[in-house]
């Protein structure tokens, strides 16, 4: 599952929820952007903060995500990253996309939200 909260007009935070996958380069996205999988109770969480201008994380993950996958790469234990991961990358990807049409058409001064 994912989640985004808007918390202003220029961040959001992003949270994965459950089968979260992994990989070598998610791994390595996470140490690079200071973020780490946790798990509180049974379902593992990502919690990503996004400010306007740094949206391209989405896509890096989703490319690191990709390539558990991808052919070529090692195989993978977890039978239902087949599904998971393609499915996950397109949501991150979406996300980006309307992240940037969003963020490329700033709000009027005058208007303190989108639901203003």
């Amino acid at each position: 599952m994912m989640f985004v909260e808007v918390m202003s007009n220029e961040s959001v935070t992003v949270t994965l929820y459950g089968n979260i996958p992994v990989g070598k380069n998610v791994e390595l996205w996470l140490a690079q952007n200071d973020c780490k999988i946790e798990t509180p109770d049974q379902q593992s969480r990502l919690s990503i903060d996004i400010e306007q201008g740094n949206q391209s994380i989405l896509d890096e993950l989703a490319k690191a995500i990709d390539s558990i996958v991808a052919p070529g790469a090692p195989r993978y234990t977890v039978k239902s990253y087949k599904y998971v991961c393609p499915r996950t990358t397109k949501s991150l990807r979406r996300l980006k996309d309307t992240l940037d049409e969003a963020w490329v058409h700033p709000l009027p001064p005058s208007q303190k939200s989108l639901f203003d």
